[in-house]
């Protein structure tokens, strides 16, 4: 593979990981009915693209409980997200689940190219590595010790009191986005079909770029529901 080829999707991928950032923070910032409207807007797209995957499979009698089982993910962590956005920090605690996948994905990419090496599960996702995957955690820590250090960051619940506790949290988290994209790759390679979607040039379809997102918006949910209960 040439090294022209190799990285032939950089453009069309960087363009609309552009595109959807600036729409995600601006939504994020305002917050509200913008926000709310953003995450069913993207909950209806990726409803849309699972049944459109799992559809021929349905039609046979097949695949109900794995059809309503991650649908039911995807509701879950849309409400979570939207949970998050209506708390009094909730802007920097989107900030920071956003951050989180996005490092993930983008040192997990731009590793796992140059790096290659071994994959870390090919039978399901045979593009990540395990060099992309262990960048991904190393970013999300990172990011984890700067967000421990920030006056800005110290009321946020996704940030704790200990910094060890809060890196610990963040690369649990990053897990949990790269843990969404298996979980999606393989349902793309049980129905034999390679993007979700083609309605995001360079990344394919709302459940491809945002699997990590469902992954993350489960794990940050739950644990906000288990912070509450035994913080009283």
């Amino acid at each position: 593979m040439s090294i022209a080829s190799k990285w032939s999707d950089l453009l069309p991928r960087t363009l609309s990981a552009i595109v959807m950032a600036t729409v995600g923070i601006t939504a994020t910032y305002y917050g509200g009915v913008a926000f709310s409207v953003l995450i069913l807007v993207c909950l209806a797209a990726m409803l849309w693209e699972l049944l459109r995957m799992a559809r021929p499979a349905i039609r046979e009698g097949r695949d109900w409980g794995i059809f309503f089982a991650y649908s039911l993910a995807i509701t879950v962590a849309s409400c979570a997200f939207i949970y998050l956005r209506n708390r009094p920090d909730g802007v920097w605690a989107i900030f920071v689940l956003f951050v989180i996948v996005i490092l993930s994905d983008i040192f997990g990419y731009f590793a796992g190219k140059a790096i290659g090496g071994p994959k870390f599960w090919p039978r399901i996702s045979p593009k990540k590595t395990w060099a992309g995957t262990i960048a991904g955690w190393v970013a999300a820590g990172i990011f984890g010790v700067i967000a421990s250090t920030m006056d800005i960051t110290k009321d946020i619940v996704l940030v704790s009191a200990s910094p060890v506790l809060t890196v610990i949290g963040f690369v649990l988290l990053a897990f949990a986005a790269q843990l969404g994209d298996i979980v999606e790759s393989a349902l793309k390679r049980r129905y034999s079909i390679k993007d979700s979607s083609n309605l995001i040039p360079g990344h394919g379809g709302v459940l491809d770029r945002f699997d990590g997102m469902v992954g993350v918006g489960a794990v940050a949910g739950l644990f906000i529901v288990i912070s509450s209960y035994f913080g009283g």
